[in-house]
């Protein structure tokens, strides 16, 4: 099978790839045009009095910064009360998750007012939904690492009298290149997937997780450097496809659908409604794709398969 020429590191340089045709699974919430950039859908909130959503929303990184481009931005009224809603100021928020789940501002774009980019400027019975562009890219600072093993965004605008609406988060892997609706039930561990006795058995060494509670599923030797790895399941598969039709994807018979990306050391693998994205090596360019890393991946992504 082909290799790709160029290496695409996790540094957020983007390689050109040939792609070939694979079997198809759905996968509805994202795509990502070049490694560690991203693209995704900004879904409603539905408990929030205006709906907030946005299509084909890209993350690109810029050094140790996020930029997100958006195209059309549609808000929704969606409460009776009150009669008419002048929404202003439109932010993008980034968060982490604490050890219960729950999310912790991290940062957010300055406000763009709305008043120079929405021709009408009242939502209410009679006009529920109005449809505008930003004006400008929204960039926050100082985030990248934050957001390379995961991280939450949501869009929020203020509704007048010291409210505001928000969006659904979305959950963002910039080291997978996903983005997808964040799934995950308060308090559970995203890193439950393999125990740190399983990672030692397969590497024959003992094995830890970096930053035990943080939700970074980064395992690494007690002692020494190799092997390290990352891994993420997301409830929903997306991005399998692009994975698959890589000209270097080599098919694995590891759960429903599986593959090995030697130019990103990376094993994509889907059982049921979720998913697997396995990294070996550490964060930086990716490790020598020799066929003892491929077998060490393949039994680590047999324990989480199994448990998926």
């Amino acid at each position: 099978m082909k290799h790709v020429a160029a290496i695409c590191a996790i540094t957020l340089v983007a390689c050109h790839v040939e792609f070939k045709k694979a079997p198809t699974i759905d996968d509805p919430a994202a795509s990502m045009n070049a490694e560690n950039t991203v693209r995704f859908d900004i879904q409603p909130d539905p408990n929030e009095p205006v709906q907030i959503a946005a299509k084909d929303v890209t993350v690109e990184p810029d050094g140790i910064s996020l930029k997100f481009k958006f195209g059309s931005v549609v808000l929704t009224k969606s409460a009776a009360d009150p009669p008419e809603i002048e929404p202003d100021n439109f932010q993008v928020r980034l968060y982490s998750r604490d050890a219960a789940g729950t999310l912790q501002l991290v940062r957010q774009s300055d406000a763009e007012p709305l008043m120079m980019v929405m021709r009408m400027r009242t939502l209410s019975a009679e006009t529920p939904r109005i449809a505008f562009e930003l004006a400008r890219v929204a960039r926050l600072y100082n985030v990248t690492s934050a957001c390379e093993r995961g991280c939450d965004v949501t869009a929020a605008i203020d509704v007048g009298h010291g409210k505001e609406a928000r969006s659904a988060p979305a959950e963002l892997h910039l080291m997978t290149g996903t983005g997808i609706i964040a799934m995950s039930k308060q308090g559970d561990d995203p890193c439950r997937w393999l125990a740190p006795e399983e990672a030692s058995a397969v590497a024959g060494k003992r094995m830890k997780y970096a930053a035990p509670g943080s939700g970074d599923c980064t395992m690494e030797p007690e002692t020494g450097s190799v092997p390290t790895f990352y891994y993420t399941v997301f409830e929903q598969p997306t991005r399998f496809n692009a994975q698959a039709m890589r000209t270097d994807a080599e098919t694995l018979t590891l759960g429903d659908k599986s593959v090995w990306v030697p130019s990103t050391a990376m094993l994509w693998a889907v059982r049921g409604r979720r998913m697997l994205g396995l990294r070996m090596g550490p964060v930086g360019a990716p490790p020598a794709p020799t066929p003892a890393l491929q077998g060490t991946a393949e039994s680590i992504a047999r324990k989480i398969i199994g448990k998926m």
